[in-house]
């Protein structure tokens, strides 16, 4: 099997056999070892009869990850203790850079701030991206990439380089953390500031995820 990636939480494995007299695969088993810690369950498998003595079903597996790094599952298929079926094995991995974020910007020429996790560098450490004076504001929308589980944000986190020139605060629906489950329309926060000083200051935003501990901020 290929690996897992960290934004999967649960994976779904398709099977058949021509054994009708079997039913599911009940009695199956899954063991993940490594140096990550990470949970993994079964949920019962669903089961079906083809027109002809063929069984056909799926077998779920839900994966919880308590710490970033990677660890080898053991999937083995069973029907009772006399009856056991094919050894899967494969890696899942927790944590890291989460690949299935977008965010974009409003700003017309640098609207791509983050894609697939990757920080354009125009709003890197040394950004050209640049707020004019004559604005206060710059809004963002975060966006799930692909298909797939939701993205639960943290509340965002701001520092600024120089508080003799300005303040800076977060606005918007994100502005305490949020869901986002829309690869179209995402979830917004607004970037407010005031000036105070003449000069120029950087603004960091890095917006955390929920899961404490296991995904890198971009930032």
């Amino acid at each position: 099997l290929p690996g897992v990636g960290a934004e999967t939480s649960a994976l779904t494995l398709h099977w058949r056999s021509w054994h009708d007299g079997l039913g599911a695969p009940s009695s199956s088993t899954i063991h993940c070892a490594g140096p990550a810690n990470v949970s993994a369950s079964l949920l019962a498998t669903a089961a079906g009869e083809a027109e002809t003595s063929m069984m056909y079903g799926q077998q779920v597996i839900h994966f919880e990850c308590h710490s970033a790094g990677a660890v080898r599952c053991t999937l083995r298929l069973a029907w009772d203790a006399l009856r056991r079926g094919p050894e899967l094995q494969f890696r899942k991995r927790c944590g890291g850079v989460r690949h299935d974020v977008d965010i974009a910007s409003d700003l017309k020429a640098h609207p791509v701030v983050l894609l697939q996790g990757q920080v354009d560098p125009s709003w890197s450490a040394t950004p050209s991206a640049e707020l004019a004076a004559g604005l206060d504001r710059a809004s963002f929308t975060v966006l799930r990439h692909s298909a797939g589980d939701r993205i639960r944000l943290a509340m965002p986190s701001i520092t600024i380089s120089d508080t003799h020139v300005l303040r800076a605060h977060i606005e918007g629906p994100l502005a305490s953390g949020g869901v986002v489950d829309s690869a179209t329309g995402g979830g917004e926060l607004q970037v407010v500031t005031e000036c105070i000083g003449a000069g120029t200051s950087h603004i960091q935003v890095a917006v955390s995820f929920a899961e404490a501990g296991l995904f890198k901020p971009p930032s």
